[in-house]
């Protein structure tokens, strides 16, 4: 508790300097719709948190076909977005996009595959169906390998030792109708919605129960080599070198957000999310949003702080893109280096 006031006496020192109409002007783009998933921006912004940071913070809510990495580059403003680092180093390679990781959320990944079959090696996938959301496909592809994987998104023809691997829609319906072996779910939304419609009323339940209609995995249980974090603060390098400050700011603001969602009861959190997306359901988004409080901290929050950057998993990752034929060449280690800059929260779980 005595480091988190630390962290607040800080951001209030900081913003006393900027306020009104002085506030820098910033933008923020996240990954998806306004939910629980952006819980601690959305919640840093209702509560003051920028505003106090000296910081006027735009947030630009994302949805289909919406690239947050393409829309904070065409912004004019500072300009922050919220994506996946394998994005982050397709970018920086083979689009020389001088984009940089400079925090990150989930410090254990959401993204799970839901199949009907049991799932042992990338050979039990060959000749099936496997739905992807465009840009979360790189883990699937890793695990299938290079050459294992019909995707005609990459240009690659059909065999009988490969997966069949396809666009995956805005719902698990092509799941739940069984014309699908496998699909895409995040564990704080679309897993609750396949756990719902067969019948449990929980997670937990789910995860209790004996006998499971279905499978779920996370690809760092298929592969520990595909455990990769998620949903990582990426701005550019211009903008951590031109505007350091800035960025300090807005990340131990996001944090203190972050914070506030991790003490306040769910219902608290829900109201707040609310007055930016009146179509959220509680039964859906509270369950979904206790997932995701679990995703922040681990023990590398616990001692750095929320938002840490394990650089333990880049370089691997990067190899594994390559390898798959994911990116053009390998990186260097002062490549992959070069792709984040951890800047400290300043601000801790709650113990």
């Amino acid at each position: 508790m005595k480091r988190m006031l630390i962290g607040i006496l800080v951001l209030g020192i900081a913003g006393f300097f900027a306020t009104g109409e002085n506030l820098v002007s910033v933008s923020y783009y996240p990954a998806w719709i306004n939910h629980w998933e952006d819980a601690g921006p959305l919640v840093a912004k209702y509560l003051g948190f920028y505003e106090e940071a000296g910081l006027d913070v735009s947030i630009f809510p994302g949805g289909p076909d919406l690239n947050p990495l393409t829309r904070m580059l065409n912004d004019a403003n500072i300009a922050f977005a919220t994506s996946y680092n394998w994005l982050v180093l397709v970018a920086r390679i083979d689009q020389k996009v001088p984009l940089k990781v400079i925090a990150t959320d989930f410090q254990d990944p959401a993204l799970h595959l839901v199949s009907w079959e049991e799932i042992t090696s990338p050979q039990d996938l060959y000749g099936k169906v496997v739905e992807v959301w465009p840009g979360y496909e790189y883990p699937l592809l890793c695990y299938l390998g290079k050459d294992h994987f019909y995707y005609p998104v990459y240009g690659t023809s059909p065999g009988p030792d490969k997966a069949i691997v396809q666009n995956q829609g805005g719902s698990m319906e092509r799941f739940l109708a069984h014309q699908v072996t496998a699909s895409h779910a995040m564990i704080y939304n679309e897993l609750i919605t396949v756990v719902h419609a067969l019948g449990f009323d929980t997670l937990e339940e789910y995860w209790k129960a004996e006998e499971k209609p279905f499978y779920t995995y996370r690809f760092g249980d298929l592969d520990p080599g595909l455990a990769w974090d998620e949903n990582s603060l990426v701005t550019t390098e211009s903008t951590l070198r031109d505007h350091f400050d800035v960025v300090e700011a807005f990340v131990s603001a996001t944090y203190r957000g972050w914070y506030w969602v991790l003490t306040h009861n769910p219902q608290e959190v829900f109201e707040i999310l609310l007055t930016y997306n009146s179509s959220l359901e509680r039964e859906h988004e509270i369950p979904g949003g206790l997932e995701i409080n679990k995703l922040l901290v681990n023990e590398n929050t616990r001692e750095h702080g929320l938002g840490y950057i394990d650089a333990s998993t880049w370089l691997p990752m990067a190899d594994r893109l390559y390898q798959t034929g994911l990116i053009s060449r390998m990186l260097t280690k002062e490549e992959v280096r070069a792709a984040y800059q951890w800047v400290p929260s300043g601000v801790f779980p709650p113990e």
